[in-house]
């Protein structure tokens, strides 16, 4: 087998020089399509990786034994505000919630290094960070020990004493954090591995420290602790910037905020000024990331609303800190694509229920949590990040509004953007609106690249539910089948040829031959209700046309397929939330009536199950309704009634 086979580029069975040049004219499209700077810089770091430089360059650094945070116990703590149980309670007795969902117990201080999903321990604990693999099938999923370090359990514990006045919280986090510090020194083991974990990880403890109201002050040992995260954070900046993702956004972050703070905390010439390089190229860097990867539309490179409330969760933080440290502001430009990422994420945001379409990669990041609501309600996000960049909040007062007291910050009153259909045509969405329902068409486009084979998927939404979903994630490191089911077409709402996947995979977040939608209609809205069409080919000649159409909350949808000579499933992931029953060329249930009509006399109506992942390492069934279609053309329409409000 080829060289090219084996990335999985070539688009056939290679025979003769022909297959080769084929295979080699994709892998240069792919090469153009990421950039060949940043492919280019990735090589680069891997071979400094494999080189042993890194070693040399970030060697080991055993921690200060100076101390790192000081709890005032004289001064009166907040007047109480809350005495109901909190997270904080739960790790008070070792317990932490994992990916904002699963509560496992880890002791507290909690065991830095164990898995408590499979109960696995990460064993090379003391080795330097580059030596160790990206993935270990005997550990399992990395993320799980990542999402432990990452810190949000001092923001839990600062929020706690803020609601409460009780120091116990403070004291909590100082044990926790010498604990962590005594068992992760710079560099070495898995928590250093990944430059976005120890931003995420500084951000969350500088955070920490602020919303303690002065309760809690930082020492020589947290400040030694502060720039070693500045360093390990600054040496791969331009490995992160290369990903073109939102590492570069929440690195610049880290690196912005943390030079700032650093610089009032005094320290030698030398000190205070690598502190001031930090600042500065972290701002140089984040203001790069930003225009680079948010469209005009609003829209984040990554196609994932996980991802683009990560986003925003650190551009608020940026725009927080530069207020408390007294900063110049960020560029018009800054401002006005934050803005529109705001708005981007508003619309996309039910607002009923506070829930998004589970669009892309869900890898269970929340990274700026200030109040108790699920992890799936992005109102809190959505809502900070509008008064800090649109200079209003979009919503109502209620529980999704962040402490606006602690954060220092005026609130006006609120002034919601319309919720009117539109076509995200930068970043690759069509949005349409009903009176009770709306849905969201994900297109394909080539300026960044895709995360998952959902070509003219359609995230369907009524009275608040989710009634037609995309599939979610589970884990980076689920292994087959679960590898190819979520991020493959099987859990979109679309049509699959064959049992192809439309996209060739070339690494666990790579795929080759990259679809593209082309707009055959574009979004035309009008009192009565608005449609939409357009049309995607894969790589072996299939095509696959849509349109659709809402009235009156009645939906249409029209499915023009062709795959030659592949069969063909076209999927409806319904909603668990009701009872669904098949009856001729429909299928029921309290919610919706959805009726199936085709010119085609071979095809198989069929209600069947599959899964989705709604939090990561989370996987529940659903049902699904497959339209099971022989080789050749067909067209498929697809009316959906909704049911008694």
């Amino acid at each position: 087998m080829s060289t090219w086979r084996r990335l999985g580029l070539a688009a056939e069975p290679v025979r003769g020089t022909g297959g080769s040049t084929r295979a080699l004219a994709g892998y240069v499209a792919l090469v153009r399509r990421l950039g060949p700077a940043s492919v280019a810089a990735v090589a680069c770091y891997r071979l400094i990786l494999r080189s042993g430089l890194l070693r040399w360059l970030m060697p080991i650094r055993q921690p200060s034994p100076a101390a790192l945070l000081a709890v005032d116990t004289d001064s009166p703590g907040p007047a109480a505000v809350s005495t109901r149980a909190m997270p904080a309670d739960r790790q008070l007795e070792g317990q932490v919630q994992y990916f904002g969902r699963h509560w496992q117990p880890v002791g507290s201080p909690p065991d830095w290094f164990l898995n408590p999903f499979n109960g696995a321990r990460h064993r090379r604990t003391k080795d330097h960070w580059s030596r160790l693999p990206d993935f270990d099938a005997a550990l399992g999923d990395i993320k799980v020990l990542w999402d432990l370090s990452r810190g949000a359990w001092a923001l839990e514990f600062a929020r706690a004493f803020r609601a409460s006045g009780d120091v116990r919280y403070l004291e909590a986090l100082r044990r926790w954090l010498d604990d962590w510090r005594e068992n992760n020194p710079a560099n070495a083991g898995p928590n250093w591995k990944c430059g976005q974990e120890a931003a995420i990880r500084l951000l969350h403890l500088l955070l920490a420290l602020r919303l303690s109201g002065g309760r809690l002050s930082a020492r020589e040992g947290f400040v030694a602790m502060a720039r070693d995260h500045c360093r390990r954070i600054s040496a791969t900046a331009a490995y992160a910037v290369a990903q073109r993702n939102n590492h570069a956004v929440v690195e610049a972050v880290a690196l912005w905020v943390g030079g700032g703070w650093l610089l009032t905390q005094g320290g030698a010439a030398a000190q205070r000024l690598q502190a001031r390089c930090w600042q500065r190229r972290g701002r140089r860097l984040l203001e790069y990331g930003v225009g680079r990867l948010i469209a005009e539309d609003g829209s984040f490179a990554q196609h994932s609303t996980g991802y683009h409330r990560l986003v925003l969760d650190v551009l608020a933080q940026a725009e927080l800190w530069r207020r408390w440290l007294a900063q110049p502001p960020f560029s018009k430009r800054f401002g006005r694509l934050s803005g529109a990422a705001v708005e981007w994420l508003y619309r996309l945001t039910d607002e009923g229920s506070g829930d998004a379409p589970n669009l892309g990669a869900n890898d269970g990041s929340h990274v700026l949590r200030l109040g108790d609501s699920a992890y799936r309600d992005f109102r809190p996000s959505v809502q900070l990040a509008a008064v800090l960049f649109l200079g209003r909040p979009v919503y109502p007062p209620g529980a999704w509004d962040p402490p606006w007291d602690w954060l220092g910050l005026h609130v006006p009153s609120p002034a919601p953007p319309a919720r009117v259909s539109h076509l995200f045509a930068e970043g690759g969405y069509a949005l349409l609106r009903g009176n009770r329902s709306w849905g969201l068409v994900r297109l394909a486009r080539r300026r960044f690249r895709p995360a998952h084979a959902d070509a003219l998927h359609l995230d369907l939404w009524l009275d608040g539910r989710n009634l037609l979903r995309d599939g979610g994630s589970f884990s980076y490191a689920a292994g087959q089948p679960w590898y190819d089911y979520f991020p493959g077409v099987t859990s979109h709402n679309t049509v699959q040829f064959g049992e192809d996947q439309p996209m060739p995979r070339l690494g666990r977040f790579l795929f080759g031959a990259w679809l593209l939608t082309t707009e055959e209609r574009g979004v035309e809205a009008d009192v009565e209700g608005a449609s939409f069409g357009a049309l995607c080919a894969d790589r072996l000649g299939a095509m696959h046309r849509r349109g659709v159409r809402v009235r009156d909350d009645r939906w249409q949808i029209s499915d023009e397929i062709d795959g030659g000579h592949r069969t063909a499933v076209l999927r409806w992931r319904l909603t668990p939330e009701a009872e669904w029953r098949l009856a001729g060329r429909g299928c029921y249930s309290r919610l919706a009536s959805i009726l199936i009509a085709t010119d085609s006399t071979g095809f198989e109506l069929v209600l069947t199950s599959g899964f989705e992942s709604r939090h990561y390492l989370e996987r529940t069934p659903l049902p699904v309704l497959e339209i099971r279609l022989g080789s050749g053309r067909h067209r498929v329409l697809t009316r959906i009634e909704p049911g008694p409000s």
